[in-house]
């Protein structure tokens, strides 16, 4: 078995760090560069990571190997670049535990609790009971990761980020559509106008709900009756003031604070 994890660990290196590293292109050196601006323009405090163009899967963010993947394409494009600060603050959520996943988790894990006792206390039905499990299941496991990356990226990025979640779900074509992996496009707005708002930004995440609200209208796709208790708006906004709160006292900057004379990356990105 140890051999075994020592030859995967080979592999992923070889297909990841060795494989930037030997073919480094003027795509892959001018992302690396981007990102060392993104970093020092959000006070991100650690060495930053490699950038490589060469994800055949979106942008992918490799936390043991500290490289970020983005598509072939990426040098080229500014309207997808705030998905570089959702991989970046996979690197956040990853190494500032104590100050952000672990107050997430407990956050969560009380909001299903309380749950499953007033549930209890109703005699709601097995299922109903189930469904409620399952759901805490999903949000403990790797939903909390992907909303707290959402909201992380949008306290660095701001209506940008908001703007860019309703542009990659326009192209997926049903914005309720969500997996074990990863929450609802839909919900995950909900947790990026949270954010917006405890910012001050009240006027852009209303535009933005506008924007979705058309997006939504002209889908094919319809809410599932569950969608509501998948996705408490109350517990969206516990999860934001908790995340706001993390990325205050962790000494990042917000979008408005770096988007004068320094922030080169984050003003172009606005502006686009």
């Amino acid at each position: 078995m140890d051999f075994k994890r020592v030859s995967e660990l080979i592999v992923s290196l070889e297909d990841t760090s060795l494989l930037i590293l030997k073919r480094c292109s003027a795509d892959d050196r001018f992302l690396t560069s981007l990102l060392r601006q993104i970093c020092g323009e959000v006070g991100y405090k650690d060495q930053p990571p490699l950038c490589g163009a060469l994800s055949f899967q979106y942008f992918q963010a490799l936390m043991e190997t500290d490289i970020i993947m983005t598509p072939q394409g990426q040098a080229s494009e500014l309207l997808a670049l705030p998905d570089l600060y959702h991989e970046l603050a996979h690197f956040v959520v990853f190494r500032q535990r104590p100050a952000l996943e672990v107050p997430v988790l407990a956050i969560i894990h009380k909001y299903f609790a309380d749950a499953i006792r007033k549930g209890r206390q109703q005699g709601l039905p097995q299922a109903t009971m189930e469904a409620i499990g399952k759901n805490s299941g999903l949000w403990t496991s790797l939903w909390r990761v992907e909303f707290a990356c959402d909201m992380v990226a949008t306290y660095w990025c701001g209506p940008a980020y908001g703007l860019a979640n309703l542009r990659l779900s326009a192209t997926r074509g049903d914005p309720y559509l969500d997996s074990g992996t990863h929450p609802a496009d839909d919900a995950r707005k909900t947790g990026i106008e949270c954010i917006l708002r405890l910012a001050g930004e009240s006027a852009a995440a209303s535009e933005i709900d506008r924007m979705w609200q058309d997006l939504k209208r002209l889908s094919p796709s319809v809410q599932p009756l569950s969608y509501a208790k998948r996705y408490p708006v109350q517990l969206l906004e516990q999860v934001a003031q908790c995340v706001y709160q993390g990325c205050a006292g962790l000494g990042f900057r917000r979008f408005s604070q770096h988007q004068s004379g320094s922030g080169i990356v984050g003003g172009a990105i606005a502006q686009a």
